[in-house]
């Protein structure tokens, strides 16, 4: 990373901090931008729900194996939540939406 963009980072979370934007949202959602593989963390669970849509009453598209590496396509911001849409290696056209929480975001060569 340059020096810019570690400068437009400490101005941008000064901002977000004065409007009210917790450093913990900030740094979650800079992670979630910059992945793109994810393992699904059940919290002690065996599974992890997977969405149709980001939104706890949607339908429900599946499960996946607490563990299990994943494709991260894109996240966003849902109310209080962020979201990620995942995907399975090789699977295209599926709908699978995860709170951010319940992935943990992988670095390079993991």
């Amino acid at each position: 990373m340059n020096n810019q963009n570690v400068g437009l980072r400490s101005k941008l979370a000064a901002v977000l901090l004065l409007s009210g934007v917790s450093a913990v949202t900030l740094a979650s959602a800079a992670q979630a931008a910059g992945q793109s593989k994810v393992k699904l963390n059940g919290h002690g669970q065996a599974t992890v729900t997977l969405y149709a849509r980001p939104d706890f009453g949607a339908p429900i598209s599946g499960t996946g194996v607490s563990g299990e590496v994943v494709n991260k396509l894109g996240c966003k911001a849902s109310g209080d939540l962020t979201w990620c849409r995942v995907g399975y290696p090789g699977q295209t056209g599926r709908n699978l939406w995860v709170p951010a929480a319940s992935l943990t975001f992988l670095g390079d060569g993991e």
